[in-house]
């Protein structure tokens, strides 16, 4: 387990139809944490891990 402050990686699994050439990883306001561009052709149901930063806090969730 990744602890605040760390860079962990978040798989994700992408299915079609999807919309524009990129995934977003968003936190619980609709902000944008991180993105990852998608391959123009990739196969339906393909798996992508987006790179992030776990936030700082102070409490367990």
């Amino acid at each position: 387990m990744p602890r605040p402050g760390q860079e962990a990686t978040l798989r994700v699994r992408i299915s079609n139809p999807r919309v524009g050439d990129k995934i977003r990883l968003l936190d619980v306001f609709d902000n944008e944490i991180a993105y990852r561009k998608l391959p123009p052709a990739s196969p339906p149901e393909e798996y992508v891990g987006i790179p992030f930063m776990v936030p700082l806090h102070d409490r367990q969730v």
